[in-house]
């Protein structure tokens, strides 16, 4: 698995990124199927960290913004609603919030195949990082993280032919209070939640970006490599969908 640290100054091209690993890993194999040329000999697996400098919201792929979002006040303050390719619940990000991006191998891990063992194998290996770090974390409802009753990241996946693209957000510095400005109530809550609003139910950790990081790698076993990107592929993306209010705000 290799790891790289790239974040983009445009929002909209950091979701689009993801899209991309998981592209990238999916030609790969298709390519090894077909005994064509290809960039490597096996299957192939990324793991990307990025730090959003400016506040944005992010959507699953069904969300329904006017349920989800206060989009009059987004609108008003320059903070754009996006909506990324996987599932899972609407989320604020922004300065102070570690992002992952892991696309994983369905040829090497079948297992993962089933979603409740992907959650299960990538939560496990942040809560691993995440004590590593001198922080005892623990999975709690669908797929989050949390520190005692509070949740501290959020994750989705999408599941591709031959590999899982799975995506979190870890909060270590976030302003907390931006997100019932931002947000409505989901409606989908877990158990664990109760009724609770979103400022009795989130909290930060106090564990330096950097130093959650490393640990993480080390939990995936990953190495440190040069990473070829694709900007022209990835401002297609950007211009033909996560850029588009056609995608972003459909109903």
């Amino acid at each position: 698995m290799i790891d790289f640290d790239l974040t983009f100054g445009l929002p909209a091209k950091n979701i689009a990124c993801d899209q991309w690993m998981l592209d990238r890993a999916e030609r790969e194999a298709i390519a090894r199927e077909r005994h064509l040329p290809s960039q490597g000999t096996g299957p192939v697996e990324y793991l990307r960290f990025w730090q959003p400098s400016n506040l944005f919201v992010v959507m699953g792929r069904s969300g329904k913004y006017l349920e989800e979002v206060h989009f009059q006040r987004c609108h008003e303050d320059g903070v754009e609603v996006l909506r990324r390719s996987s599932g899972g619940g609407t989320i604020l990000t922004g300065p102070g919030c570690l992002m992952y991006s892991v696309v994983l191998s369905l040829e090497e891990r079948p297992g993962l195949r089933d979603i409740s063992k992907a959650h299960q194998f990538v939560g496990q290996k942040i809560c691993q990082a995440f004590l590593d770090c001198g922080q005892a974390v623990e999975l709690r409802g669908y797929s989050d993280v949390c520190l005692g009753d509070y949740k501290c990241s959020g994750n989705a996946l999408r599941i591709g032919r031959n590999h899982l693209l799975y995506h979190g957000t870890l909060l270590l510095e976030f302003a907390l209070e931006e997100i019932p400005y931002y947000l409505r109530m989901p409606n989908r809550r877990p158990r664990y939640r109760g009724s609770r609003e979103h400022l009795e139910f989130v909290t930060n950790v106090p564990v330096a970006a950097s130093e959650l990081q490393k640990a993480i790698a080390q939990s995936f076993g990953t190495q440190r490599l040069p990473m070829e990107i694709d900007h022209q592929q990835l401002d297609h993306l950007v211009a033909v969908r996560y850029g588009q209010s056609d995608w972003n705000l459909k109903i």
